[in-house]
């Protein structure tokens, strides 16, 4: 399943306490917590360790430092994904869909989402500039909340995770993307439309169209897992 927790802005060790009870609202997430901290940064997953057990430690950082990833989900092609990069230079430390997401987006932007098959919620931290790129599957399979409390923002896979900080919480809509920059709210928009047979194409509205559509999808879904040979973490 795994969980994620985020606090990210000025002074963030000041607010260690909170942070520890959002880690610990996220904890049953996963099998094992593993930590990054920063003046202004302090990020957490608890993760459940599947593919590539021993490499996959999050938050996973780009191997130039530049990014960190927090990440909850599966990915089911990866796989394809990680030849992809790796045709286009990409070198890659890992067996894992958690650093594929990742090198993913920094080389293909949004538009990296879009060629994810799976579920998923992240959030990825911009070492340099302090903005934080947040992600939502198309579907809403994963959780994935913030909220803003003096001049930080929080970010949680449980809503729970925010209890102490008497602030409004907000979701991530399913199928939706955004950067929060440095002391600001996350500006989010769709990056995919449900509605749509794909880019170019007419929007569904017909009926039987739209089932047939959503059959089709169902079928591509089942064999994309049936494909895989391991569940991904």
């Amino acid at each position: 399943m795994c969980g994620i927790a985020l606090v990210v802005g000025p002074r963030a060790k000041q607010v260690q306490v909170q942070f520890d009870t959002m880690v610990t609202a996220i904890a049953p997430r996963g099998e094992r917590l593993e930590y990054w901290s920063a003046d202004d940064a302090l990020l957490a997953t608890s993760r459940l360790r599947i593919v590539d057990r021993a490499h996959a430690i999050q938050p996973w950082t780009s191997s130039d430092g530049r990014w960190s990833l927090c990440y909850n989900g599966e990915v089911f092609n990866h796989g394809d994904l990680r030849e992809r990069l790796e045709s286009e230079g990409v070198a890659q430390r890992s067996l894992s869909d958690t650093e594929v997401v990742l090198e993913a987006f920094i080389a293909w932007g949004e538009d990296a989402l879009l060629e994810f098959r799976g579920e998923f919620a992240f959030a990825a931290f911009n070492h340099a500039t302090g903005a934080v790129f947040l992600a939502r599957d198309p579907a809403g399979v994963k959780p994935l909340y913030w909220a803003r409390s003096q001049g930080r923002i929080h970010i949680a896979s449980e809503v729970k995770a925010f209890t102490t900080l008497g602030v409004q919480v907000f979701e991530v809509p399913p199928g939706h993307c955004g950067t929060a920059m440095r002391g600001q709210d996350p500006v989010l928009h769709p990056y995919v439309d449900l509605l749509s047979l794909g880019e170019g194409q007419p929007l569904l509205d017909d009926v039987d169209e739209a089932k047939a559509a959503v059959a089709a999808t169902y079928h591509q879904a089942i064999a994309r897992r049936v494909d895989t040979d391991l569940p991904v973490g």
